[in-house]
């Protein structure tokens, strides 16, 4: 008789919170559903169903980031009173720090093992937040890269200053090697930080063309990058009309130089073997220290084969 009970108070909860949880059905507040899962998981440990229990918390944990969600997305928030205890009123703050805690457990992640090897299983591993939870704020693994990548690119978004460099008035041997100091501390900024990942997306990118498409999609630096290497060539273009520059090589060739050197300065900061092999070759270690620094002996390179005056 007393099993009987037990059964009959699980099989009821078990009843109710395919209805609490039901959205098609009606939106209950977090507090009416945490009183619910109270009761079902009391009555689930009292017949020793103890997978029921786990499964009602994970489905609140899931329904209050659901509402979460919804109060980003309306402008509003629930007013989360759990029991006694008042949880402030759900915010923007709220939900860009969730955001934000996914983001940082995902780069702690990306520090023991390569992007492309990163699954949303090591997220949730790492922050404490259900997948169904993290589901709410993102929808992959690679979106959560393209927020990581945004983010960088911002902080150091250097489009109006590239510009500038370009209408100082100075000489076409200087305004070049402005430019590539100016790459060289770019770089400084966003790779020495984010460069093993950018490197691990790119791989990405190359390897599914699919997926590749879609997270260039979302990337914002890329037209940065683009905007900064269509200024030089037009520049140099000029330059060669003018009779300021007489090239030694073909134009394409030099640029064919600045963009592989850049790349290779950059894996400079990703791969520690890359600068002790620019050490072998004779590189004082202070020349190579910092993207700036090799960028300027580039510059000398890339300015004699230009033939400036």
């Amino acid at each position: 008789m007393k099993d009987k009970f037990h059964e009959s108070i699980c099989a009821e909860g078990m009843s109710k919170s395919i209805d609490v949880f039901s959205f098609e059905k009606s939106l209950i507040s977090p507090a009416v559903a945490n009183v619910h899962v109270h009761y079902t998981v009391i009555s689930s440990f009292v017949t020793g169903n103890y997978a029921n229990a786990v499964l009602e918390i994970y489905m609140l944990e899931i329904y209050i980031d659901t509402c979460v969600n919804i109060s980003h997305n309306n402008d509003a928030g629930f007013n989360f009173e759990l029991g006694e205890m008042d949880v402030p009123k759900v915010t923007k703050e709220y939900f860009t720090n969730k955001r934000k805690k996914i983001v940082d457990a995902t780069m702690r992640v990306c520090e023991s093992k390569p992007a492309y090897a990163v699954t949303l299983r090591d997220v949730v591993k790492e922050c404490g937040i259900s997948t169904g939870g993290i589901y709410n704020y993102f929808s992959s693994i690679d979106e959560i890269f393209v927020e990581i990548l945004n983010q960088a690119y911002e902080e150091h978004s250097v489009n109006d200053e590239f510009e500038m460099v370009f209408k100082r008035g100075k000489s076409p041997n200087e305004v070049i090697t402005d430019f590539l100091l100016f790459r060289g501390r770019l770089i400084d900024g966003i790779y020495k930080q984010f460069g093993r990942l950018i490197f691990d997306v790119q791989a990405i990118c190359i390897n599914d063309m699919e997926r590749g498409r879609k997270i260039l999609a979302g990337l914002k630096g890329n037209d940065e990058g683009y905007n900064s290497f269509t200024a030089l060539n037009n520049y140099i273009d000029e330059q060669i009309a003018n009779g300021s520059f007489k090239c030694a090589i073909p134009k394409e060739h030099i640029l064919f130089l600045y963009v592989t050197a850049s790349d290779g300065i950059k894996k400079a900061f990703v791969d520690p073997d890359s600068a002790n092999e620019l050490a072998l070759l004779g590189i004082a270690k202070e020349e190579c220290a910092t993207a700036e620094s090799m960028m300027k002996i580039l510059a000398q390179a890339i300015v004699k084969l230009l033939g400036g005056k």
